[in-house]
């Protein structure tokens, strides 16, 4: 019965949980929809989350699950400079599995940004585009983990994951990027824990070649292994 997410919300109310089923197409219109309490966002068939331009999600000490979705942002060819993420995440949690993710920005952003969060990711696709810069995944001392996921992201400057501190896990993922530069990921400080995944590049830069992976002297690398380089 409900057309838009926030009426959605409204309806569940004050409950500490919410296990929302969508059917068809699901709108989020407001600029900001804060998320205060437990949420399950469950997509039957074809389901999608459909974001207005810069609409965004703030996840603030809770948790948010997004299970086989479609949910897709379109900023492209707006005026204004629009850099808010799909999904902000403030001490909390994200779970998604079987979605397709993708943001299009106006000029720069990332589809989710995580601060003091834990993210996990599994069998997702994230696609993320921009004029200048874009990553798909930025993250300050948090908890990431992405396993069986394609990533990619198309800008002048692309990055997959971009993760300051905390702790980062990527296996068994493909993760592409496009632009005039651009990495896999780039961490500085934290864990990292990286398996079994392909990295490809369409980058046209001139100079040295880059290492798909940037580590700085901080990162402490606990397993690295199995990964493969194409374009770098």
């Amino acid at each position: 019965p409900y057309v838009s997410l926030a009426d959605c919300l409204a309806a569940v109310g004050d409950n500490r949980f919410a296990n929302i089923t969508i059917s068809g197409t699901l709108a989020v219109s407001e600029e900001e929809t804060v998320i205060a309490s437990n949420c399950v966002l469950r997509g039957d068939g074809d389901a999608r989350l459909v974001f207005g331009v810069g609409s965004f999600i703030t996840v603030r000490s809770a948790s948010l699950a997004l299970l086989n979705l479609i949910v897709r942002r379109d900023d492209t060819g707006v005026k204004r400079k629009i850099n808010n993420p799909l999904i902000r995440l403030e001490h909390s949690v994200l779970v998604s599995e079987d979605c397709e993710i993708g943001a299009s920005f106006a000029e720069s952003g990332s589809v989710i940004s995580a601060d003091t969060s834990v993210v996990t990711i599994n069998g997702c696709g994230i696609t993320s585009s921009a004029e200048r810069y874009s990553s798909c995944i930025s993250a300050v001392a948090s908890k990431l983990k992405i396993i069986d996921s394609r990533i990619s992201t198309i800008a002048q400057t692309a990055v997959n994951f971009s993760v300051q501190d905390g702790e980062f896990e990527l296996r068994s993922s493909s993760c592409r990027v496009t632009g005039s530069y651009g990495r896999a990921a780039e961490l500085f400080g934290g864990k990292s824990k990286i398996t079994g995944n392909s990295f490809a590049a369409d980058v046209r830069y001139s100079g040295a070649s880059l290492d798909a992976v940037y580590t700085d002297a901080k990162n402490i690398s606990l397993e690295y292994g199995g990964n493969t380089e194409s374009g770098y």
